[in-house]
């Protein structure tokens, strides 16, 4: 009787036995199916290249603060000296003289156009000026000649000319282009006048020598 019974007992330990390792081997089956499937072989690989683009990130912080930098205006970055040419200019001009002489009509010499009646020939004495800026609203002036009196004119600067202003209405006001030097100079460049469809070309230059000729004429106003 304890025989039989231990010999049952051993069967179905064995049939235990086996059944655990069925389960196991089954199992063991199916895992292997489904890691070797195409779904999830696509699914670790975008889980894994997630993690990389995410890890990148992180190790770069110094690209997204230099993105959310602002750029400077280039108008903040001009020098202090071309935002004040006029400033510099007007400041340089005060108490000089110029002189401005006739030299080309229509691109000819004058002189060479008056001798043939091309230009008028008052062209050089008529085109002629003297001056110098008495202050900084104010120039005297002069023509040429004894019989021509001095006078006043106003004046103002811009950052690309001098524009002289006569009191006189009817006198077109005198445009004087210059260009301020990198070392606060002025060069005063050709003044160009139209008469009657011609152009008289005028060379302006500083003049030491124009304040003494306009302070001894006689006084127009």
């Amino acid at each position: 009787m304890r025989r039989e019974r231990r010999k049952k007992s051993h069967w179905k330990a064995v049939g235990i036995v086996i059944a655990f390792l069925t389960v196991i081997s089954v199992s063991f089956y199916i895992g292997a199916r489904y890691a070797a499937s195409p779904q999830n072989q696509n699914l670790s690989s975008r889980i894994s290249s997630h993690s990389l683009i995410k890890s990148t990130k992180q190790s770069e912080p110094g690209k997204s603060e230099k993105s959310s930098t602002s750029t400077p205006s280039k108008a903040s970055e001009q020098p202090e000296k071309e935002q004040d040419t006029a400033s510099l200019a007007h400041s340089y001009i005060i108490g000089k003289g110029f002189s401005v002489v006739p030299e080309l009509y229509d691109g000819e010499n004058v002189n060479q156009a008056m001798a043939e009646n091309k230009a008028p020939q008052n062209s050089v004495h008529d085109g002629a000026l003297y001056g110098y800026f008495k202050d900084a609203n104010s120039a005297r002036l002069t023509g040429l000649g004894a019989h021509v009196g001095s006078y006043s004119a106003n004046y103002t600067v811009d950052n690309h000319n001098i524009v002289l202003t006569l009191s006189n209405s009817a006198v077109p006001p005198k445009v004087i282009p210059y260009t301020l030097n990198a070392d606060g100079t002025v060069l005063l460049k050709n003044l160009n006048t139209n008469f009657d469809g011609h152009t008289l070309t005028s060379k302006v230059n500083f003049d030491d020598q124009a304040r003494a000729y306009v302070d001894q004429k006689q006084t127009q106003n």
